[in-house]
């Protein structure tokens, strides 16, 4: 059995939580002051910013600072593709990416990695959808 996994860019999580945004039509409230009504017009197609949350597991100490202290901060500021819940999306870019937890825990159990002691890593990531509408 194939184990599945969430992806932002080239790094691989065990789970990414949250949902992604893509363009939708905005409106901007032009209604004038004592007019009875509301008056609205179309302004553009925009997407929001959203927050995804991920955790990794790694297998040993050394793992574990190579993935903080290289692995997501050069995330940060590109453009990519990211697996949520088995789908692909394309053209994201990559607001900010942190290093929310880093904890050691005793046994790995359906993990992308094997061997003890275990890592677990949790990670928050700013995205939004660059690609054209």
């Amino acid at each position: 059995m194939a184990i599945l996994y969430d992806a932002v860019g080239s790094v691989s999580f065990l789970r990414l939580d949250g949902d992604l945004d893509y363009p939708g039509t905005t409106l901007a409230d032009i209604t004038r002051e004592g007019a009875d009504g509301v008056g609205l017009r179309k302004s553009a197609l925009r997407p929001k910013q959203t927050t995804l949350r991920g955790r990794r597991d790694v297998a040993d100490e050394l793992q574990a600072k190579l993935y903080v202290d290289t692995e997501i901060p050069s995330l940060r500021g590109t453009i990519v593709n990211i697996r949520l819940r088995g789908q692909n999306h394309q053209n994201f870019a990559v607001l900010d990416a942190r290093v929310l937890s880093r904890r050691r825990v005793g046994k790995s159990v359906g993990s992308l990695t094997s061997g003890d002691p275990l890592y677990l890593i949790d990670c928050e990531f700013t995205v939004i959808y660059a690609g054209v509408p």
